[in-house]
């Protein structure tokens, strides 16, 4: 992509302005305040758009960009991109939504599908972020600085492992980590969390639902009584009316109906308990709840066990598989399994001493080529001083005469451009005088009269003299008035005589002195002085060129020792052979990729290998739990005579039990309670007995003993009131009974989804393993890439650096946060940029710029280089260095240079195809 036009119709200070663009260099040239930065401001914002709202003046575009005027910023730029001219028209409102965007075919007007608010994303494929790292650089803004998720450092990744990079590491990161929130996220939706939460909540309905079993035997215990209760008060109120006619035998009868009311409780309490005992089995001694609990813990806590055993035996069956995968596939890198853990890098270290050494050789050469051509220049010099020995001979008088003749020719010109000769005044000299001689003798002839006539008035004593002496003093007053006119004009004679003179002198010196100089050019054979002064320049030349050519010889043969340089290559060469040779391996690139899939191999079967150890000593344990488990399940049903149960029915056995243990101890508490009142009733009596004694009334039931009629009409509204009460206790016991459990599970059920919720909780914790596991995997790759891809940009930067800055450092090396180190030739010590002067640390910084863009953009594919004053801080040398490798640079990039200094534009004047917009 280039940028060919801008057409800028307002934006800051800069209204209806269009500058044409070229495809290699472009400078964009004017002084402070002309707009420079505006312009490179404009380019960045048609391609990404105005930046978020900062308060910072200078970093808000939309408070910096937008006119005085108030005019919305707007404009067009035209690129070009893959052989389609694109146009891209913006105009910017006082918010982000309200900006409009327009990107479209410039010839046939068809839109482009491109992002309309970032089109730059997808023209260039960078990012804001990695546009101002690399294309886009500010003033003194050459620096970079690394970020948590730096794109540059990604795409180079994804570029060295895929040779693509629409693949990001950052985009495959966040997935994992966004799926494992999906487990562990603090905030609500994190499903191990909901899971826990469920879990609490399931022990919590647990816990309730056997408060609710026991509840209810209560409540089944109370209306059983509350039913017996209102069966006794109902006979009562029958019985009263009887109770006239047999008031003696009342009491007895009352207590005869109590006694058979036990002894009918006793039996049916007994019976029930009989049949409960039966269900619970023979050995009952160590039947209680607890050990029910015990069993029902064990019980459960072996399936639990059971189920995490079997799950680590699968897993580890299918580890112990691909352990063997792997040991076959490591077969496939014997070679490698010999050789150092750090190989890869020291063959890479060897490759680059290899190309480094081949590269000095062949400067070698170069050099030796050199040194022929300059002996052949020298021959040449000799020949041609040779022609030229007179003019040694005579060169230095012939010098300083030309500069006596510049001199005076500069005087000579210094003189006319001050002085102005009148040579028509010079002309009047001659008449001039002749007047003045006149008007003297005019003025004597009057001083003349005047003396006579006073002479005359003292001798007759009379005024008539006085006439001639006015006559005189009139005649002198007048020739004296011109007179003097006369000598003003003589003197500006004179002055006109003296320049006129120095002229005379100044040319008869430049005859004499041209005169000399023919006299030398005649010896010289030349023909005249002018072609004498070229000859002596050309001798000149041609000695100053003999002594830089003599120096440059003596440099070049110094510089000649190579028998070093093949041996240590030989060397070099038969150690990466043997390598090669070793592994099998054709070429360097196989080898390297060979050796990436051996680490990755390795790395693998070691975390297998790993994983493996840990499952096994895992599933021990494990077994060894289950097995104590097991044994504890057996001792405890054996005690209970309940072995041959099978495992698939404890758990309905242990439900069983748990309700008949809770009868049975509900039954046993209330035959306790009933015969011991049983036996206080009867008091050692013969129950046929007190039937006989009670005759007729044997049937009655009461309860307490009357004297009058009064009391038994009494106790009969008492027993209607009892009565009532116990039907409405009745109606409340029994919906109790009936809504206890509405709405509510069983306790069996609710065990069983507590176990399946802590089968996914185990799920869950087994895949968060598995992410995290994962992740550090990820992260431990996208390093390695990165080691692989780094000694690649230390080579660029370096080869970059070492090109503007006459060779000055030997080595770079660039950490992961763009800190760099670079090799003092001088020191041969490792120097920390901080170190180093801001010239040249900005041309540190421009050299892993340029090497970044290397990487990142195929030689063949041009993009624009946007540079704002970027070498305010270089010296004159620094600059001529960079500027000619950017020239360079620009036949396949599109460079433009913005800046206000007139340096630039003298060393790029050498070039003729350099584009320059004057401000």
């Amino acid at each position: 992509m280039i940028i060919k036009k801008l057409n800028i119709k307002a934006f800051g200070k800069i209204k209806d302005k269009e500058i044409e663009l070229k495809k290699g260099f472009n400078i964009i040239y004017g002084e402070n305040e002309k707009g420079k930065s505006t312009i490179q401001g404009f380019m960045r914002v048609m391609l990404y758009g105005m930046s978020l709202n900062k308060k910072s003046l200078r970093e808000n575009d939309r408070k910096r960009f937008t006119p005085w005027s108030g005019e919305k910023p707007c404009g067009e730029m035209i690129i070009k991109n893959k052989n389609e001219d694109i146009l891209i028209k913006r105009d910017f409102g006082g918010t982000k939504r309200d900006d409009e965007a327009l990107v479209i075919n410039n010839i046939t007007g068809e839109e482009i599908k491109v992002d309309k608010i970032s089109p730059g994303r997808d023209l260039l494929g960078l990012s804001i972020n990695g546009f101002l790292k690399t294309l886009f650089i500010g003033q003194l803004s050459l620096g970079i600085a690394g970020d948590k998720d730096d794109e540059i450092l990604h795409k180079l990744s994804n570029l060295e492992n895929l040779n693509h990079d629409d693949v990001s590491y950052q985009s495959a990161l966040k997935i994992l980590e966004d799926y494992k929130k999906i487990w562990t996220s603090q905030r609500k939706g994190g499903k191990l969390n909901d899971l826990r939460e469920q879990l609490e909540l399931l022990n919590s309905e647990y816990r309730e639902a056997l408060s609710l079993n026991e509840g209810n035997i209560e409540d089944n215990i109370t209306l059983n009584k509350l039913k017996d209760q209102r069966e006794l008060v109902v006979k009562d109120i029958k019985a009263l009316e009887l109770y006239k006619k047999h008031i003696k035998k009342i009491k007895l009868n009352k207590e005869y109906n109590d006694i058979l009311q036990y002894l009918r409780k006793t039996k049916e309490l007994k019976s029930m308990k009989g049949k409960v005992q039966e269900g619970l089995g023979e050995k009952q001694d160590n039947l209680n709840e607890e050990f029910l609990q015990k069993l029902w813990n064990d019980y459960y806590s072996y399936n639990e066990l059971r189920s995490l055993y079997e799950k680590l035996k699968g897993k580890y069956s299918k580890l112990k598989i691909e352990e063997e995968d792997f040991q076959i596939k490591l077969e496939k890198y014997e070679g490698f399994l010999t050789l150092e853990d750090d190989v890869n890098s020291k063959v890479r270290a060897l490759i680059e001493e290899r190309d480094l050494l081949k590269n000095n050789l062949k400067q070698y050469e170069e050099i030796e080529n050199e040194i022929t051509n300059i002996e052949k220049k020298l021959k040449s010099i000799e020949v041609n001083k040779e022609k030229l020995n007179i003019i040694s001979e005579i060169k230095e008088k012939s010098k300083e005469k030309f500069s006596v003749y510049e001199e005076k020719l500069k005087e000579l010109k210094y003189f006319l451009n001050s002085n102005d000769i009148d040579y028509d005044t010079l002309s009047k000299e001659k008449s001039i005088n002749k007047n003045i001689n006149v008007y003297r003798g005019v003025t004597i002839i009057g001083f003349g009269l005047l003396t006579i006539a006073i002479i005359i008035m003292i001798i007759i004593s009379s005024v008539k003299p006085l006439i001639l002496g006015a006559i005189g003093i009139i005649i002198s007053l007048y020739s004296t008035t011109n007179g003097n006119k006369l000598s003003v004009s003589k003197n500006i004679i004179n002055i006109e005589k003296n320049k006129k003179e120095k002229l005379d002198k100044i040319n008869m010196e430049l005859e004499s002195i041209e005169e000399e100089l023919k006299d030398l050019a005649y010896r010289a054979e030349t023909k005249d002085f002018k072609t004498l002064f070229l000859k002596i320049k050309e001798y000149e030349d041609i000695e100053n060129n003999e002594e830089y050519l003599k120096i440059k010889l003596e440099s070049k043969m110094l510089s000649i020792n190579n028998e070093d340089l093949k041996s240590n290559l030989i060397k070099n060469e038969k150690f990466i052979d043997f390598i090669l040779s070793h592994t099998k391996c054709r070429d360097e690139n196989e080898f390297f990729e060979k050796y990436n899939d051996y680490k990755n191999v390795l790395h693998d079967y070691s975390l297998i290998k790993r994983e493996l150890i840990e499952k096994k000593e895992l599933i021990d344990s494990q077994d060894k739990l289950v097995n104590e488990k097991f044994k504890s399940i057996k001792t405890k049903l054996e005690s209970l005579n309940k072995n041959h149960i099978t495992f698939d029915r404890i758990e309905d056995e242990i439900k069983d039990l748990w309700e008949k243990l809770k009868i049975k101890n509900s039954i046993e508490k209330e035959l306790y309670q009933v015969e011991n009142s049983y036996k206080l009733l009867l008091k050692d009596r013969d129950l046929e007995d007190i039937k006989n004694e009670i005759g007729e009334i044997a049937e009655g039931s009461f309860k307490e003993d009357f004297n009058n009629e009064e009391e038994i009409e009494e106790s009969y509204k008492k027993k209607n009131n009892e009565l009532v009460q116990i039907e409405k206790k009745l109606r409340d016991v029994d919906n109790s009974i009936n809504n206890r459990f509405s709405g509510k599970r069983d306790a069996w059920q609710i065990m069983q989804q507590i176990v399946s919720v802590k089968e996914e909780i185990l799920n869950g914790e087994e895949e968060v393993e598995i992410l995290d596991l994962a992740l550090e995997n990820l992260r431990l790759s996208f390093k390695e890439v990165q080691k692989s891809f780094g000694p690649k940009l230390n080579k660029r930067v370096k080869e970059i650096f070492r090109e503007v800055t006459d060779n000055a450092y030997d080595e770079v090396k660039v950490g992961e946060d763009y800190g760099m180190l670079v090799r003092d030739n001088l020191s041969s010590e490792l120097v920390d940029i901080q170190s180093l002067s801001n010239g040249c640390e900005d041309q540190l910084y421009f050299s892993l710029r340029i090497a970044l863009l290397d990487m990142l953009f195929a030689k063949e594919e041009t993009v624009p280089i946007i540079l704002d004053e970027s070498f305010v801080q270089y010296d004159d040398n620094r600059l001529k260095n960079t500027l000619d490798f950017l020239y360079e640079y620009s036949k396949h990039k599109q460079v433009i240079l913005c800046t206000c200094q007139n340096r630039e534009i003298k060393i790029m004047n050498k070039f003729n195809d350099v584009n320059i917009v004057y401000l």
